[in-house]
């Protein structure tokens, strides 16, 4: 009976660690740098390198960037572009574009390390690659610059919440074993 029961048991862990996404959760990232024409670059964005297309990977986009001489400074909550290469099953981001629908500027950062969740910091590609551009067609370059991990790497709750119950589970057998004895 007690070797049905544990199989049942283990099966039904199985099957549900099997139904439950295990996708990563997206990850924060901040970035700030300065511009050749005093201005600062500041903000955060998420991004999760296991959807499988860049649209639904980016989330919570809030970049500013102050006045300087060149350009005002100008607000970014919306996605532009990306683009990233693959590696061991999740895509790494090389670059990114942010968009500002009120004023049609762009943010265009271009990464020295393309970030993935082995790699949670970058310094900002400079000499022209990362640069802010108005509708005008003004533009300033990022003089200094970097991207860093806002936090801790997020555990994927689904597979930890799975882990922590077989290890109950087996803690469970443990002591009744033992009472038994």
């Amino acid at each position: 009976m007690k070797k049905i029961f544990l199989a049942v048991l283990i099966s039904g862990l199985m099957v549900f660690g099997s139904l439950t996404d295990v996708s990563a959760t997206p990850i924060a990232y901040e970035v700030e740098g300065v511009f050749d024409d005093g201005g600062t670059l500041s903000g955060t964005f998420e991004w999760d390198s296991v959807q499988d297309n860049l649209v639904d990977a980016f989330g919570d986009i809030a970049i500013t960037t102050s006045p300087g001489v060149i350009l005002s400074g100008y607000t970014y909550s919306d996605w532009g572009g990306a683009g990233g290469a693959p590696i061991d099953g999740e895509v790494a981001l090389a670059s990114v574009a942010f968009v500002d629908i009120l004023s049609l500027s762009s943010l265009t950062l271009i990464f020295v390390d393309p970030l993935w969740t082995n790699n949670t910091s970058s310094l900002l590609d400079l000499d022209g690659a990362s640069f802010e551009q108005d509708p005008a067609g003004n533009v300033r370059n990022l003089i200094s610059g970097q991207v860093n991990i806002a936090g801790p790497n997020p555990a994927p709750e689904p597979s930890t919440i799975l882990l922590l119950g077989c290890g109950l589970v087996g803690l469970g057998f443990y002591a009744r074993k033992r009472k038994k004895a």
